[in-house]
């Protein structure tokens, strides 16, 4: 298949979920090529169609799911293709138990230091408040699949100023980790057992 043809296939594709989601068209396939979209599906086509990795159904969809409501030019960024390929590559059966021992891994060691420090009930926010664990975040210790999902994780991580955000883990990577495990079933069906409330899928 020719890129042009891609970028209508693309283009195809990309309206189809578009107009499930939100009930209207963007734009119309009739003449899409005259369209101010057209340039990002040739530009996608070209970019990233001749990858051994490309799916353009996979990578539409995932774009969809870690994006409120993405327009076209989304579909190009390179950051985008990167966070798709992690996300491919965290769904094989390998990696899913690396995710699932990770995130039980840094649970674990958060309900320790809860029981050290005489809380009632898993003090995750305060966990990641204490100045040594949140070195030791700056640093990458904490799975980022837990705090992808950890909603007092969030709440802490929300607070802080965009700088020391970007130190921890990006808007971007965070969302692609959440992704990742909320469309692992059992994983995630598991983890709404375990943490409840504190689970954001």
């Amino acid at each position: 298949m020719g890129e042009r043809e891609e970028a209508i296939n693309i283009a195809k594709l990309y309206l189809n979920i578009f107009k499930g989601k939100f009930r209207y068209n963007l734009f119309s396939l009739k003449n899409v090529e005259q369209s101010r979209w057209w340039s990002s599906f040739m530009k996608t086509a070209s970019f990233f169609s001749n990858k051994k990795e490309w799916d353009a159904y996979e990578y539409i969809s995932f774009i969809f799911e870690t994006y409120d409501k993405p327009l076209p030019f989304i579909l190009l960024y390179q950051k985008n293709w990167i966070a798709f390929l992690e996300h491919k590559e965290s769904r094989t059966k390998n990696n899913d138990l690396y995710i699932a021992k990770s995130i039980l891994e840094t649970l674990k060691e958060i309900k320790n230091w809860t029981e050290k420090n005489n809380y009632d009930n898993i003090a995750i926010y305060e966990f990641f408040c204490d100045s040594r664990n949140y070195l030791f975040l700056k640093r990458g210790k904490y799975s980022p699949y837990f705090l992808s999902i950890s909603r007092s994780f969030l709440k802490k991580y929300f607070e802080l100023p965009t700088e020391e955000r970007q130190e921890i883990i990006s808007e971007q990577d965070l969302m692609v980790k959440r992704i990742t495990v909320k469309n692992n079933k059992k994983i995630s069906n598991k983890l709404k057992q375990i943490m409840g409330d504190e689970y954001v899928g």
